[in-house]
């Protein structure tokens, strides 16, 4: 495994990151975020090669407490991969994502996500466990860029931080 890139957010923004070298088998995407929106929470979404179009599905599964749901979406404008404790929730809580892409250079499969991620539930007081999957249904492409942003505002809060790992 070797890192790709690292960046962390010295003011509230996105992360796009660009020239992804397609000499790995498959990607490692780490994120610490905390989302910008005026919320307890925010969800977490991804876009391959700077696509908007309605070329998303993703099915999670969340655990909070003693509760679990499921929620599945298809034909979105971006993966949703996971939650983050946005503004109002309480101060210094972040969530942790491992997001991976197997196959990320391949010109001849639809790209998949699996992602894991923890993060505080403010509205119910409890930590939750996040599971997601999520595929790109564009023409199959090599990934060369990754747009990881919050749902509803776009912005994570500063001190957000993310590492792209190459796979061999």
């Amino acid at each position: 495994m070797v890192q790709i890139t690292s960046s962390t957010l010295g003011s509230p923004g996105t992360f796009d990151i660009t020239s992804i070298p397609a000499t790995y088998n498959d990607l490692l995407i780490v994120l610490i975020a905390r989302g910008a929106r005026v919320s307890g929470s925010d969800l977490i979404a991804v876009r391959f090669n700077n696509d908007s179009g309605a070329n998303y599905d993703t099915q999670e599964a969340v655990g909070a407490s003693t509760t679990v749901s499921a929620v599945r979406q298809s034909g979105v404008t971006a993966a949703n991969v996971g939650w983050v404790p946005a503004s109002t929730a309480t101060a210094n809580w972040f969530s942790s994502c491992q997001m991976y892409v197997a196959g990320y250079a391949s010109t001849s499969n639809i790209k998949t996500i699996n992602t894991l991620c923890q993060a505080w539930e403010p509205t119910a007081s409890n930590l939750s466990s996040e599971a997601y999957v999520a595929q790109w249904n564009a023409t199959p492409a090599a990934i060369n860029r990754v747009t990881v942003f919050g749902q509803t505002t776009a912005n994570f809060l500063a001190g957000s931080s993310i590492r792209v790992y190459g796979i061999t």
